[in-house]
């Protein structure tokens, strides 16, 4: 967990001081005494945000050192549940920041998608509680439906998102409070070792990430 303290002058942060380390949950001590299988749902407990990345690396790590080669089914169905974890983590991050902004309807329509998201993790996981994490284990195959409720979600989306566009864009509380505030160039960006989305505010396109893949087809 990260403790930040500052020193506020009206809403102008004057200096922050970070505090790293400040709870520790105890994981990798917790996990060191399960079998693999068993230590999944520690892992996604890591961050509750990104359940499904988290135990992607976890899996991934042990499918490896074990030389398992996984069905093609179950790995596009790993890329479709890590996309929609993605979109469902982005859309907390949007919703909530926008709502400390003043922005306070962004953090309704976002949980609103946010839910439907959940929704379909609670039919392919079968729990019937997975707002907190949901691990992703179902004896008898993927359920029936899941594809026609996931096709209605991936066609509404696009005209959401621009929803959200309509609502920030022309926001003139967020804009006036975000806009030239701590602009970062290029240089800078690389020398704190930031990539990616974040990077891509110095206005310079960034590419896909490298590495590994999930999907190996």
């Amino acid at each position: 967990m990260l403790r930040l303290i500052a020193t506020l002058e009206g809403e102008v942060v004057r200096d922050i001081r970070p505090v790293i380390g400040y709870v520790h949950t105890g994981i990798e001590k917790t996990a060191e005494d399960k079998a693999y299988w068993k230590a999944i749902p520690v892992i996604e407990r890591m961050d509750y945000l990104a359940y499904y990345f988290n135990a992607m690396a976890f899996c991934g790590a042990v499918e490896t050192l074990l030389g398992l080669e996984i069905p093609p089914r179950a790995q596009y169905l790993r890329v479709i549940h890590l996309e929609l974890n993605r979109i469902m983590s982005h859309l907390v991050w949007l919703g909530t920041s926008a709502l400390d902004l003043g922005a306070m309807s962004m953090f309704w329509y976002c949980f609103r998608e946010r839910e439907t998201i959940l929704d379909l993790f609670e039919m392919s996981s079968g729990r019937a509680c997975t707002r907190g994490t949901s691990r992703w284990r179902r004896d008898g195959g993927h359920p029936a439906g899941f594809a026609a409720r996931l096709q209605k979600f991936l066609d509404e989306m696009p005209t959401r998102a621009d929803q959200y566009a309509d609502l920030l864009e022309k926001n003139e509380i967020l804009l006036s409070r975000l806009r030239g505030v701590c602009p970062l160039d290029e240089e800078t960006l690389l020398g704190l070792g930031v990539d990616r989305t974040a990077a891509s505010g110095g206005r310079k396109p960034v590419g896909p990430a490298q590495g590994a893949s999930v999907l190996q087809l």
